[in-house]
């Protein structure tokens, strides 16, 4: 009897570990389903996955303008910079998807230009915040400036 409760127990143990890795596997979608990431690749898809990721960039960058107590002209001309780039970078992907195929150099040309693009909006954005000019201050050791009343 305790032969066959330790076999039973053994069983039923094993069966708890494997019962989720094979429902998980049976849960996940296709690779081809998730990132159709194989060049060359149709224009199509390629559009899908670049429009999404245009609009992360762009959800993204709203929070940051959002984020900072920036002067209403600033915050102007961070946007205008944003939709004109964005502008730009849609005029660069509908241009490599002209043809219905997207090669790899074509995406990777798009990429570059996208990081070019977000390293330009990091520069206009870095240091344009309310607490700029006081965190400045503190790490030269200088006193913020003050007015002084006549």
């Amino acid at each position: 009897m305790n032969t066959l409760n330790t076999l039973t127990s053994a069983l039923i143990a094993f069966g708890v570990l494997v019962s989720p890795f094979a429902a998980e596997a049976e849960v996940r979608p296709a690779p081809e389903e998730t990132a159709p990431d194989t060049f060359p690749m149709k224009a199509d898809a390629f559009k899908k996955v670049a429009d999404r990721k245009l609009e992360l960039l762009k959800t993204h960058a709203e929070r940051g303008i959002a984020k900072r107590s920036l002067l209403p002209e600033q915050k102007t001309a961070v946007e205008r910079a944003l939709d004109g780039g964005i502008k730009d970078l849609r005029a660069a992907i509908d241009r490599v998807a002209a043809d219905g195929i997207v090669t790899r150099e074509e995406a990777k040309q798009v990429k570059d230009l996208a990081a070019q693009f977000r390293a330009k909006l990091r520069d206009q954005l870095r240091g344009r915040h309310a607490r700029a000019k006081a965190g400045k201050a503190r790490r030269t050791g200088e006193k913020p400036r003050t007015r002084e009343s006549p």
